[in-house]
Formats: structure tokens, sequence, C-alpha cells
């Protein structure tokens, strides 16, 4: 498939067969109403494979990889990144400045057995302090990943089932100059017992070029009152909603349309619901929205064009909504 090019960046959209059929048999297996096959003009896609009705969960879809905005490090779960009334800490240790809150046990448990053993040893204030001041979510991600990977609880390779920016016309500066503050941070004589061979400019570029077109901004409005409506509605105007990125295999399969028969929720934390929001006829492709669909015609084109690297032909831009 011939790339898109964006500035410096060249966009694919693909998936290989294998993975594809891979992830039908584990649909199969668990009983899921849908399957992962070709699309005519789009790479992979996901379709139904018998009626769904209206309001029907889908699945649900836990994040390979999930982190935290830096302004809502205090205010959300470090690990599920569910909202947080107030600063907690779960464990043998109180709550301290700087320190990881969590929802309860089970997700500092987690936390410490994927990537918090490895995060805890390492300075990450000039690595976040990067990250605030230019406003980049991508590296987060990368982060925590890293981690994993030192800690050997994922694999260097875990996402790159996922399509991809295409790079063969070379690695952005801010990349290079990101995956040396991340490999600064992480190798700092307070990390001990690391294996880091794996953090070379190719992995991290080859995560970024994953993340540039598969994470996605998790969302939420605690519930509130009638009269909070309107400051939660400022508040995910003003992007102050935005608890975080996440990383998921089968959502990631999921084509744009600026019609979509599905959404994708997040009700409570970092665990996606995949719910029908119409009628769904078996062998008919599912779609999700990659953007806000109340924009105009004109702004949705720019919008994917430039962050995703396609142009939208859906009915919707077709009949010029």
């Amino acid at each position: 498939m011939r790339p898109f090019r964006i500035g410096s960046l060249y966009f694919l959209r693909r998936c290989s067969t294998h993975v594809q059929d891979q992830i039908l048999k584990q649909s199969l297996v668990v009983g899921l109403p849908i399957r992962v096959g070709h699309t005519l003009d789009a790479g992979r896609g996901v379709y139904a494979i018998r009626n769904i009705a209206h309001g029907e969960l889908i699945h649900t879809a836990d994040p390979v990889v999930a982190h935290p905005s830096i302004a809502s490090l205090d205010k959300a779960c470090y690990f599920c990144l569910k909202g947080l009334k107030r600063s907690v800490s779960y464990g043998r240790l109180p709550a301290s400045e700087g320190s990881p809150t969590y929802c309860d046990r089970t997700c500092e448990e987690s936390a410490q057995m994927l990537f918090y053993a490895a995060e805890r040893q390492v300075d990450w204030s000039e690595f976040h302090d990067y990250c605030s001041t230019y406003g980049v979510r991508f590296p987060l991600i990368a982060k925590r990943l890293a981690c994993m990977v030192a800690s050997s609880r994922t694999s260097p390779k875990s996402l790159d089932i996922l399509s991809h920016v295409d790079l063969s016309h070379g690695i952005p500066d801010n990349w290079i100059t990101e995956r040396k503050l991340l490999f600064k941070a992480i190798s700092s004589k307070e990390a001990r017992g690391l294996n880091l061979e794996f953090l070379t400019d190719d992995w991290y570029a080859g995560v970024l070029a994953r993340l540039h077109i598969n994470a996605f901004r998790i969302e939420r409005i605690e519930e509130a009152d009638s009269e909070d409506i309107l400051a939660a509605a400022a508040a995910s105007i003003m992007g102050e909603s935005i608890v975080g990125s996440a990383v998921y295999i089968l959502p990631s399969m999921y084509n744009h349309n600026c019609d979509p028969n599905v959404d994708i929720l997040w009700p409570s934390n970092a665990t996606a619901n995949l719910v029908a929001r119409r009628s769904i006829k078996s062998g008919e492709e599912l779609h999700i929205t990659y953007i806000d669909s109340s924009m105009s015609l004109d702004e949705r084109r720019s919008f994917l064009e430039q962050h995703y690297g396609f142009t939208c032909r859906c009915a919707r831009c077709r009949d010029g909504d």
C-alpha cells in the first residue's frame, strides 16, 4: 500500500494476514460477535459475525500499556487510570509528594509486578518536564513500556502487530531527543539490574511510530451534579478531562468513520468498552471515530490527514455533511 506523506512522517495502515488470523481465532474462542478481516481500501477491519443490537456491549479491552497524563498524576490511579476523589496510596508506605497513587491494592500490586519495580528506581523529573513543556503524551507510554520490557514483563516487540508510520525517510529529530532522555533516566546508576539492550533509536522510533496512530486519548468526565454540567463541559473542551493515554490491540483494528456505528467508552478506568450505537447487521463493518465528529467537514478531513494520514471518504464526508 502506498504511504501518505505528512510533513516528515509517512503513514501506513497495515496489519499482517497472520496477525488477523490469530485475532480471528482468539475472537471465536472467546465468543465475540466480531472477526478481523481485510477491507477493500483500508487494510484490516472489524466485521460483525451476527446481528448486534443497539446499545449492546460488543466487547471490552484492557490496554497493553497505559499512562496517566502529567496533569492527572495525582488525580488518577497510576495503573488503571480510574479517577481518584482524593490522594490515596495503598501499601506499606503512606502517600508522599511525587509518589504514585492507586485506587486499590490490586492496582498497586499489578503496577509493582509489571513496571513500577523498575520505574521507582529512576528520577523521572527531567523526562516529565520535557513532556509537560512540549505537551507530548506518547513518550510517557514509551517510558512505561520500556520499564515493562526492562523488567522482562513484556516483549520489546509487543506493539509490532499494530499499523505504523513509515520511517523509511528517517526518524524525526524530536524522537531521537526523547529516546536519549529516556535512556539517560533509566540507565542512571540508581537503576540497577535492568536489561536495556533493546532501548535503541530504532526501538523507540518503532514504538512511537505505532503510538502515533494507535494510542487512544482517554477522556472521562466524572459524574457531576446538574450545577456542574457546564463546568464539566468546559473541562472537556479545554482538555482538562483527559486522564491519560492507552494502547490496545483489538480496538486498534477498528477503522474510522465520521458517522460510526460503535462507540468506544471508558466508564471508570482504562478498560475500553466497545458499544453499538445503532443496530448492526451480520457482515457489516464496525467503525469507531478517531476524532470529534461534531467538527465541520473541512475540519474533520484536515485533522485526519494531518494526524492519521488519510482522506476520509465515508458516506457522511461524501455527502458533504
